[in-house]
């Protein structure tokens, strides 16, 4: 499955992230004053989603 991500900047100067995948995407719930804050929680989204149980973005299925 390919993703990407787009980090953008609103008028108001306020950064959020966006997650794509093949058949989905999801965005910040939050907007963020600096981009490295919006970098550092789409991170933590993808900790917290990979998480064993979570049915996060793969199910809570981790494949290492």
């Amino acid at each position: 499955m390919a993703q990407s991500w787009q980090f953008t900047q609103d008028e108001q100067e306020q950064w959020r992230w966006t997650r794509i995948d093949d058949d989905r995407s999801t965005q910040s719930a939050a907007a963020f004053e600096t981009q490295v804050d919006c970098f550092m929680d789409a991170i933590r989204h993808v900790v917290s989603a990979r998480r064993p149980g979570s049915g996060g973005i793969d199910g809570g299925n981790q494949t290492h």
